[in-house]
């Protein structure tokens, strides 16, 4: 390998097989689609636009947790892969329940694919954090009592 203040030569065998030039940009990195994998130039054409929209068809939990991961790093694309490891997610667990984990890692403040998958792993995405009883999300037929046993004794008497 060889570099200088413009450019970096990358050699194998005595022979150069690649030359970037350097990005200007303090902190950022050049790159070269054609020295890419394959594999890798797919996952370049991901955006965080492209990355909120498949999130959104998902539900609006999962699209504020994948905008809060990629808020999270210095550069949004340093959060896709965590973004697209919820896109396995929906395929291994279904987008209801995905909805479901993200809402309540958002509420719980976990707001990394970790915390989503650990959720899915152990069914907390289908339990009430506050009522382990009562089914997650809250709906209509969980509603709390609205009478005290106290009132309820006094009004059969």
């Amino acid at each position: 390998m060889f570099s200088d203040a413009r450019t970096v030569e990358i050699y194998h065998a005595g022979e150069r097989v690649a030359l970037h030039f350097r990005s200007q940009a303090k902190g950022r990195a050049t790159t070269d689609a054609a020295h890419m994998p394959s594999s890798h130039r797919e996952y370049a054409k991901w955006t965080p636009e492209r990355i909120e929209s498949w999130a959104a068809r998902t539900g609006p939990a999962c699209a504020a947790l994948s905008r809060k991961i990629m808020e999270s790093h210095p550069h949004p694309e340093l959060g896709f892969r965590a973004c697209l490891g919820l896109t396995s997610l929906g395929r291994k667990y279904g987008e209801n329940r995905l909805e479901a984990a993200c809402t309540r890692a958002l509420e719980s403040g976990a707001t990394r694919y970790r915390s989503v998958k650990s959720i899915l792993e152990n069914g907390l995405d289908s339990v009430w954090p506050h009522h382990p009883h009562l089914p997650w999300p809250p709906t209509t037929t969980c509603a709390a009592r609205t009478t005290t046993p106290e009132k309820a004794t006094k009004e059969k008497t």
